[in-house]
């Protein structure tokens, strides 16, 4: 199995391909120059291809990954919004982007090698539409608000269409600014990271996603300096025992114990890590976590301990300039 990693540089324009090695190190195989500024990546594990979004000129870039894990153009989707992030369904048919600037969640189809066809629907009014989420049962988009503090919860129909979920959505407390979420695989537990906090909200989802219950806040920024709360990506290790957070107001990342019950989950370690560490991924062995600095211009690998969860400084790589996205995939 080969475990390759895929950073999109913004002000320098392009996506590098890595591989990551056993040793925790990595190989540069690729640099896809691209005509505009790179920003959200998504793998689609199923059709092996990749999609980015492009800006100034907002469009989708959708490209085939090889068996080695380089890129090859199939096309692009132009839209009329700038994309922060994407989601695709279960049948990895309908592909959804959030834009943050616009405000909106649309849906578009897509064909069978996974080339954007033609949008089915636009949500206007969401103020700051970062991200969302799939339910596991794909029937139910998550969709944060950070603006007004609230997470947006619709119906999906099996032709692609979102509708209002009788209790519309759930809200937050005042200035949490919800950002990125996460399922814990396989159970009705729900963590978003809120962005102007420094907080990870813990909620409870049945599996009809009628009803949503605030569990619990964590506290990931150190020392509680909320000065420095500037939160923005979340992901929990495949072994589901450890959730992870970064903060760029004080370049760190949290690590959260993970437990079945909700009073036991709590930080367990802080790191220091790259200058404003706006997004990180892990790897599907659950071995390393890999973060880019958007102002270092540089990316670092971490092990991550099996038995306590906490991350060992392995290498550190230069980057393009400003690199705002990094995805890792796994070809088998």
């Amino acid at each position: 199995m080969k475990q390759i990693v895929y950073v999109s540089s913004a002000n320098s324009q392009q996506i590098e391909v890595w591989e990551l090695n056993s040793d925790s190190s990595l190989n540069l195989i690729q640099v896809l120059k691209l005509n505009g500024e790179p920003q959200p990546i998504f793998i689609v594990k199923g059709k092996n291809c990749l999609y980015v979004g492009i800006r100034p000129k907002f469009c989708i870039n959708s490209y085939q990954i090889e068996k080695s894990g380089t890129l090859i153009e199939m096309g692009f989707y132009n839209v009329p919004f700038s994309i922060n992030h994407f989601e695709m369904d279960k049948t990895e048919k309908y592909l959804f982007s959030s834009s943050y600037h616009f405000n909106c969640i649309n849906v578009t189809i897509t064909n069978s090698l996974g080339i954007p066809q033609s949008s089915i629907q636009t949500i206007q009014g969401i103020k700051g539409c970062h991200a969302s989420l799939m339910h596991y049962n794909n029937r139910n988009l998550f969709v944060s608000s950070l603006k007004t503090d609230r997470i947006y919860l619709y119906n999906f129909t099996p032709d692609g269409v979102l509708i209002e979920n009788k209790n519309k959505f759930i809200s937050l407390s005042n200035n949490s600014g919800p950002r990125h979420m996460i399922f814990q695989k396989n159970t009705n537990r729900l963590f978003n990271i809120n962005e102007l906090n420094g907080t990870i909200s813990i909620w409870h989802v049945n599996k009809l996603c009628n009803s949503v219950i605030f569990l619990k806040n964590v506290d990931i920024v150190l020392n509680k300096l909320k000065s420095f709360a500037w939160s923005s990506d979340i992901h929990i290790s495949p072994c589901k025992k450890y959730i992870y957070g970064s903060n760029r107001g004080n370049n760190t990342i949290a690590i959260v114990e993970n437990n079945e019950h909700i009073k036991y989950i709590k930080v367990i370690g802080n790191i220091y890590t790259e200058t404003q560490p706006r997004s990180f991924d892990i790897d599907q062995k659950g071995q390393h976590l890999i973060v880019v600095g958007e102002r270092s211009n540089s990316m670092s690998v971490y092990s991550i301990d099996n038995i306590t969860g906490l991350l060992k400084f392995k290498n550190r790589y230069p980057t393009g300039n400003r690199p705002v996205w990094i995805s890792i995939h796994s070809i088998h």
